[in-house]
C-alpha cells in the first residue's frame, strides 16, 4: 500500500521509530485507519530527532493514505503534497507516481473525471518498470469507463490491470481481490452471472487471513446478489452464514448495512406481499441514515422504487407516484454529486417511462431532449446512443397509443406497455466499492 523506505534507513533512526512506522503501515494495509491515526502523533514526536527526507516523505504518505480511506480528501491531499515535494527533491519516481495515482483517485471520487484521467495517464506515460502505480492507474481508468456506462472499455482496462499485477513479484492478495471484484461487478452489470461468480469465487479462494474484511465482505455481498437472482437457496444460506460471521466481528458500518441490504433483497425476491413489506422496512432503514457509501444507498433507493411501483400499479394512487418521484430526485442528487453520467441517464430514462405511463407525454419527451443535449455537450457517445434508442422506442409507443386510441388506457396497462418494471430491473446494476 505504500512506498518502501529501506530497512537500513529506518533502523538508522532508532528501533523505536522503525517499529512504530511499520506498525502504521500494517494498520493501513488492514484498513484499521482510526488506530493508524492515533499512532501518527508518536511518529511526529520522534521525527523531530531526524532530518531524513525519505522517512518524512514516507510518514506524510502514510498519513495521506489514512485520510484518503477515511474520505478526508482535503487532509489527504495536503499530506500527499508534502510527501510529493520531499520525494521530488530526490527524484523518487516510483513513489511520486504512486502519489499521483492517489491524486487521481481523489479527483475520481470527487467527480472530477477530467483531472482524474490526467493524473492516471502520468505513470502510464513514463517509460519505467511496471509498478503498483501503473496497475492502479489502469484500473482507475477502468472505473471511469464503468461509471460512464462503457462496460466493454472498463473490462479491457481491468483485464490489463490484472495482467500488470501478475507481473509484480510483491503483489498482495488484496491487490488481486480488488481487481477481481471490479471485474465481477462489471460482468454483473452485463448480466453475465457465470463470469461474475467466477471472479468473486476467486476472491473467496484466498486465505481469509491474507484479505482485509472489506474485500471478503464485498465478495460475499455480490455472491449473495447472484444467488438471490438465481433463487439458489443453498448458496443463499451458505453466503448468509459467512456474511454474518464477518458482520459480527466488524465495526465497519458499511459492511453492516450491506448485510441488511442482502436480507432486504432476499425478502424482495419473494412473491408474497408481507415479504415485500419486510424488504421495504429494511431498505428504509438503510436510506434514512447518513450516506456512508453512495452505491449501496442508490441500490436501496432503486429497490424502494420497485416496491412503490408495485403499489402504484395496483392502486394508481397519486401519493405513491409522488413518493416515487421523490426517490428519483434523491438518486439524481447523488448522480450529479458524483458526476455519474450512467446513473444520471438511467434514472432519467426510468423517469421518462414513468411519466409516459402516467399520461405526461410532453414531459417525458422533454426529459429525453435534456438527456440528448447533455450527451452531446459532454461528448458521451455510448450513452448518446442509448438515449437515441430510447427516444425511438418512446415515439413508437406514443404513435401506437394514438393510432389505437389507447391514450385513456389504465395506468396498469401503460406501465406494462412502457416496460417500466423491466427497465427498473435492468438498471439494478451494482457499482464499484
Amino acid at each position: 500500500m505504500s512506498p518502501h523506505t529501506d530497512q537500513d534507513e529506518i533502523n538508522g533512526f532508532g528501533k523505536e521509530l522503525g517499529i512504530i512506522f511499520e506498525n502504521v503501515r500494517d494498520l493501513n494495509y488492514k484498513f484499521q485507519f482510526s488506530k493508524a491515526l492515533k499512532k501518527f502523533e508518536d511518529i511526529k514526536h520522534l521525527m523531530h530527532t531526524s532530518s531524513d527526507p525519505f522517512l518524512k516523505a514516507d510518514l506524510h504518505f502514510e498519513m495521506g493514505v489514512t485520510y484518503y480511506y477515511l474520505k478526508e480528501y482535503d487532509l489527504a491531499t495536503l499530506e500527499f503534497q508534502k510527501s510529493y515535494n520531499l520525494y521530488g527533491k530526490k527524484k523518487k519516481l516510483d513513489n511520486i507516481c504512486e502519489i499521483i495515482v492517489y491524486f487521481g483517485m481523489i479527483s475520481l471520487y470527487e467527480g472530477n473525471f477530467e483531472d482524474a484521467i490526467g493524473y492516471f495517464n502520468v505513470p502510464l506515460s513514463i517509460n519505467s518498470d511496471n509498478s503498483i502505480a501503473t496497475v492502479r492507474a489502469t484500473t482507475g481508468l477502468g472505473t471511469i469507463a464503468l461509471w460512464n456506462g462503457e462496460l466493454s472499455k472498463a473490462m479491457k482496462y481491468f483485464d490489463e490491470g490484472l495482467i500488470l499485477l501478475k507481473s509484480l513479484s510483491d503483489a498482495r492478495a488484496n491487490d488481486f481481490a480488488k481487481i477481481y471484484i471490479t471485474q465481477g461487478v462489471t460482468h454483473l452489470q452485463q448480466g453475465n452471472f457465470v463470469k461474475s461468480k467466477d471472479c468473486f469465487d476467486a476472491v473467496l479462494a484466498f486465505d481469509p487471513g491474507h484479505l482485509i474484511e472489506f474485500n471478503i465482505a464485498a465478495a460475499l455481498f455480490y455472491s449473495s446478489i447472484i444467488a438471490i437472482e438465481q433463487r439458489d437457496e443453498d448458496r443463499i444460506s451458505e453466503y448468509k452464514k459467512l456474511f454474518e460471521n464477518v458482520k459480527s466481528s466488524t465495526s465497519d458500518e458499511l459492511i453492516k448495512r450491506g448485510a441488511v441490504y442482502i436480507q432486504a433483497k432476499y425478502f424482495l425476491s419473494k412473491e408474497r406481499l408481507h415479504d415485500k413489506f419486510k424488504a421495504q422496512e429494511l431498505l428504509e432503514q438503510i436510506t434514512s441514515g447518513d450516506i456512508i457509501y453512495h452505491s449501496l444507498h442508490v441500490l436501496a433507493l432503486k429497490d424502494l422504487c420497485q416496491i412503490l411501483l408495485i403499489e402504484y400499479n395496483s392502486t394508481e394512487n397519486d401519493a405513491v407516484f409522488r413518493e416515487i418521484e421523490e426517490i428519483i430526485e434523491r438518486i439524481l442528487i447523488i448522480a450529479k454529486k458524483q458526476q455519474s453520467m450512467q446513473l444520471l441517464v438511467e434514472i432519467n430514462i426510468f423517469r421518462s417511462r414513468l411519466l409516459l405511463a402516467s399520461s405526461q407525454v410532453d414531459e417525458a419527451l422533454e426529459l429525453i431532449d435534456y438527456l440528448e443535449d447533455l450527451a452531446e455537450t459532454l461528448n458521451l457517445k455510448f450513452l448518446g446512443e442509448v438515449i437515441q434508442k430510447e427516444r425511438i422506442n418512446l415515439q413508437k409507443l406514443i404513435n401506437k397509443w394514438e393510432k389505437f386510441g389507447l391514450e385513456s388506457a389504465t395506468i396498469r396497462d401503460k406501465l406494462l406497455e412502457s416496460r417500466v418494471f423491466d427497465y427498473l430491473k435492468a438498471i439494478q446494476g451494482i457499482s464499484i466499492p
